[in-house]
């Protein structure tokens, strides 16, 4: 009997395993851990890749803000809200998302990207150069209500 059983067992490990194994959905709308940005997570290819959806007005500001750190001149007119700031996050067989690339417009500068999903369905963002230890760490969580159009006030 207990032959007749082990195969049913093993089959029952593996697809539980492999289930497990399925990236946390990160498709949707994520609030950055201070609430001052979203970002719309989507599929680009066979990546998941995200835009600025909305920005925190600058105190005193009414303009577009623009990318005005960017390293390359002739993208510094650029408006930040609509650009893609995410790419190339591939899933990394535990639940997760790796291999990605972040623009950080306040810097000018790229980052590599993980992101892990948290039990309680937020996302823990990790931006780093080199070596994930060389990094920080914030918590994305989904966006609950729609958010206003880029560039204007929550209500």
């Amino acid at each position: 009997m207990q032959s007749r059983l082990m195969p049913l067992v093993v089959a029952a490990s593996l697809v539980a395993g492999q289930a497990w194994a399925q990236p946390a959905p990160i498709e949707g709308t994520w609030l950055s851990e201070d609430g001052k940005l979203a970002v719309e997570v989507a599929p680009c290819g066979e990546a998941q890749c995200g835009r600025i959806a909305w920005m925190a007005p600058k105190a005193g500001r009414d303009e577009p803000r623009l990318d005005d750190e960017n390293p390359d001149p002739a993208l510094r007119s650029r408006p930040l809200c609509g650009l893609r700031i995410v790419e190339g996050l591939q899933p990394d067989g535990n639940g997760g998302w790796r291999g990605g690339r972040l623009y950080y417009p306040k810097h000018g500068r790229s980052y590599s990207i993980d992101l892990s999903p948290l039990p309680d369905g937020d996302m823990r963002m990790r931006a780093y150069l080199g070596l994930p230890v060389l990094g920080r760490t914030e918590t994305w969580s989904r966006a609950s209500a729609p958010l206003p159009a880029c560039g204007e006030p929550a209500a």
